[in-house]
């Protein structure tokens, strides 16, 4: 009876350790948008947090037709094994789904978890019996585990795992719950991907508008760049739909955890906002490129202008929690100025959105405006301060070019546009202004604008 008490009890232990390392790692999975990082921390996880001796990362490859390795965690022992007797490195290894007899393949064509203790099955075709043997035995291999990676029904891959000790049920439930965490992860990461091969497309495309351009092709030019920059938005719209119809079943299934919901709007929230900011930039670039954009000054009051820019700015991070402060000081401009407000109001929107997305939770921003010189050498002064990642020196100049991103804000925001400081540019320049950058005190940019008035 004791002992049946103690087996209940590590039973027990395993299942909340279990229930703990799935919202540690859903923690950890917050925000990171990277295959391999995945990948690599959900191996970690196995191998080093759960001891099993082996896991592995198999995605469906881009012509639907093979199961390939990402990533492998195992011995080091074994893996220079298995590359001696192949030739190359295991993770080069590709699974034909046409290759029935191995496990992994039918885990991801059947859809069900398969389990054995015999490490070929999982290996086949491409090592042999014999060296699976002789690595199953150096590494005191008893079970082996594959496990679909699901989106909506439909598999992306498998997850497998090997243990020295016989693999029990809990454990198993334990894969699939930990297995549908990582796909959705994944599915993400791979949306991401998607968007900056897109990205990349969209950028040759305008290479090739200009160069049309010159070639007086311009009704040619303009389609073509339009026809790519809506290829661009079916990753986010693609992932908007994927959200919205993930709460929608999980809700219909009567699953839907508390809070769930909320995650999944505030990530469709976020993603129409960059397709917003997306089709806003592409139409001012495209005016300015065509010479349509055109300066209207009248006597306006500048405060108003910055109130509009402040309401499209604040409402973004509304549903986010957002803590940043933004402070705003220009009591000092209290006449009407000469200016294009719609486009001094886009001056503004542009570089407070950068500085909200460049600065951490706790971030402060800082608009203050004033009125210097005067008669023909009126200006108003505008600056635009953030303790954000900054703008490195040597980057600065090509910071106002189309498409240019610095190195530090490509790493930090993988999807930017990058014409958003080309538009802010040209319409101080518009206005026969200049605008410079600064470092702001204690780390950040500041962003000087001179407009005459």
């Amino acid at each position: 009876m004791k002992k049946d008490n103690v087996i209940l009890a590590d039973n027990l232990d395993l299942q909340e350790k279990h229930i703990q390392i799935i919202k540690d790692v859903s923690m950890r999975l917050a925000g990171i948008l990277n295959i391999d990082q995945i990948s690599v921390l959900v191996l970690e996880v196995l191998v080093n947090t759960l001891g099993y001796k082996i896991s592995a990362v198999q995605l469906i490859d881009e012509e639907k037709k093979n199961l390939r390795f990402q990533i492998i965690n195992a011995p080091k022992i074994v893996l220079r094994l298995v590359k001696r007797f192949l030739g190359f490195s295991p993770s080069d290894v590709k699974i034909p789904l046409t290759e029935r007899k191995s496990y992994l393949v039918q885990s991801f064509l059947e859809k069900r978890i398969t389990k054995s203790n015999d490490l070929y099955f999982f290996n086949c075709p491409v090592v042999s019996a014999r060296v699976t043997k002789i690595t199953q035995k150096i590494m005191r291999l008893r079970d082996i585990v594959a496990v679909p990676l699901m989106i909506k029904g439909e598999p992306i891959g498998v997850l497998s795992v090997g243990s020295s000790k016989e693999i029990s049920d809990s454990e198993l439930e334990f894969f699939k719950t930990f297995a549908n965490q990582i796909a959705i992860a994944l599915y993400n990461a791979k949306l991401l991907d998607e968007q900056k091969a897109q990205y990349a497309e969209l950028q040759a495309a305008y290479k090739k508008l200009e160069e049309l351009h010159q070639l007086q092709s311009l009704d040619r030019a303009k389609s073509e760049f339009i026809r790519v920059a809506s290829h661009q938005f079916r990753t986010p719209l693609s992932g908007i739909r994927f959200e919205a119809e993930y709460i929608l079943e999980k809700r219909e299934r009567g699953d839907l955890a508390e809070g769930e919901a909320i995650d999944g709007i505030i990530l469709i929230y976020e993603r129409i906002l960059f397709l917003i900011r997306t089709l806003n930039d592409i139409f001012d670039v495209l005016e300015i490129d065509q010479g349509e954009a055109k300066i209207k000054k009248e006597e306006t009051s500048f405060a108003e202008a910055v109130k509009d820019a402040e309401e499209i700015i604040r409402q973004p991070f509304v549903y986010t929690q957002n803590t940043k402060k933004l402070t705003i000081d220009i009591k000092s401009v209290k006449q009407p100025v000469l200016i294009d407000r719609e486009k001094v109001k886009r001056i503004i929107t542009v570089l407070l959105t950068n500085a909200f997305v460049f600065t951490d939770k706790n971030g402060e921003i800082l608009l203050q405006a004033k009125i210097k010189g005067k008669g023909k050498n009126r200006a108003l002064n505008i600056l635009i301060s953030d303790n954000g990642i900054g703008i490195p020196a040597a980057e600065r100049a090509k910071v106002f070019e189309k498409f240019y991103r610095a190195s530090n804000a490509s790493r930090a925001v993988p999807n930017g546009t990058g014409l958003g400081l080309f538009i802010v540019k040209t319409f101080v320049q518009m206005h026969g202004g200049d605008i410079g950058i600064k470092d702001a005190k204690g780390g950040g940019t500041i962003f000087d604008i001179s407009l005459p008035i």
